[in-house]
């Protein structure tokens, strides 16, 4: 147990640890190693790293939530989550593709969406919702439909490439977002409504009912994250002729002077 400020209670106690993305979502035996954050950006896309740092076991996560707000979201959120997660890896079987549709039914939109923007907020420090009461509200109502149009949420699919757990980054292109992955899925938190993202938006689960189970059309893009960047999505392939570029650009720049 540590003592701090529980993410979403927003009282001092003792947090218990969360596991991020739930530990029944194919996140309950996760092995990874903490390394320093400049040798993961130089490295991680290369296919014979080994990373160097301590190797750790028994799902990603944070101390971050009191038992009660744990358990709240245990009962109420998690369980749409596990169904989806199930989704998801189910059409990962013998699959390669770059886009996919389907529907689902029996999970609910809404409770699922909440699922989502909790594990967010347990990824952040406690001073990311300071002045979000009404973000706080969406998560701790079960009923509560209304959150603040400056938070969008987007989705991908997900199996090659390096988990992400990105906090309020900045991007010239996106503004400020947040990124999650875990196989089967990637999300995206966006800080800014006047940004587009070449993702599929699930913002709009917000208007539906909790009690919502019947047919949800999704059409997702299936994207590598081999780079610690938001919203970087190229292949390996890509990121190589990036390099190579680079390099090109050097070698002209370094004749010139």
């Amino acid at each position: 147990m540590q003592n701090g400020i529980c993410r979403i209670c927003k009282k001092r106690k003792d947090l218990s640890f969360e596991h991020i993305p739930p530990k029944v979502a194919f996140n309950k035996y996760t092995k990874f190693r903490s390394i320093p954050f400049l040798e993961y950006v130089q490295n991680s896309h290369k296919e014979d790293y080994k990373p160097s740092g301590k190797l750790h076991q028994g799902g990603l996560g944070r101390h971050c939530l009191c038992r009660s707000c744990n358990s709240f979201l245990g009962t109420n959120y998690v369980p749409e989550y596990f169904k989806m997660s199930q989704v998801g890896m189910a059409i990962f079987k013998n699959k390669t593709f770059e886009k996919v549709n389907f529907i689902t039914t029996n999970i609910s939109p809404l409770r699922f969406l909440k699922q989502v923007i909790a594990m967010f907020v347990c990824i952040n420090d406690s001073d990311f919702t300071n002045n979000e009461p009404e973000l706080l509200k969406f998560i701790k109502d079960p009923k509560e439909q209304y959150l603040p149009n400056k938070f969008r949420v987007f989705m991908y699919l997900n199996n090659v490439g390096q988990i992400r757990y990105l906090t309020k980054m900045f991007t010239n292109t996106h503004g400020y977002v947040n990124e999650l992955t875990f196989p089967p899925f990637g999300f995206v938190l966006s800080l800014d409504p006047n940004y587009s993202f070449p993702l599929t938006e699930i913002t709009h689960f917000k208007t539906l009912d909790e009690n919502y189970i019947d047919e949800i059309h999704f059409e997702l893009l299936n994207l590598p994250t081999h780079l610690p960047f938001p919203v970087d999505y190229r292949t390996l392939e890509e990121i190589e002729e990036t390099r190579r570029e680079n390099i090109k650009f050097e070698e002209i720049r370094n004749n010139q002077f």
